[in-house]
């Protein structure tokens, strides 16, 4: 019986170990689009350094954690996961009004 206890203890430490990892491991931020109702990620491409300047940019702004690993932006799996705040990201790093609007500095 206290083997059981042992063994679920164990269980449980390991899953809350495995999701509190992926919830902070980071990953490549890429470009969303919302096209015929639904969310799609564009990672066919390489970005460009001025998207990459502008999204840094944006998530300073929204005080989002990230991080750049061999010139391209990395964020929380957490915030990956929502592709609705990505697309939201993603349309503001590419929208100079709103970026100088903000007192961003945008580049082309």
């Amino acid at each position: 019986m206290n083997r059981k206890y042992t063994l679920l203890l164990i269980l449980l430490l390991l899953t809350i170990a495995s999701v509190l990892y992926w919830r902070n491991f980071y990953t490549p931020f890429y470009p969303v689009a919302y096209k015929g109702g639904e969310y799609i990620v564009n990672n066919t491409e390489p970005l460009s350094n001025s998207f990459n300047h502008n999204i840094t940019q944006v998530l300073e702004y929204y005080e989002e954690d990230y991080k750049i690993c061999q010139g391209i932006v990395h964020v929380k799996n957490s915030l990956h996961k929502n592709d609705a705040l990505m697309y939201n990201y993603t349309r503001k790093a590419q929208d100079s009004i709103w970026m100088v609007k903000h007192k961003l500095q945008y580049k082309q």
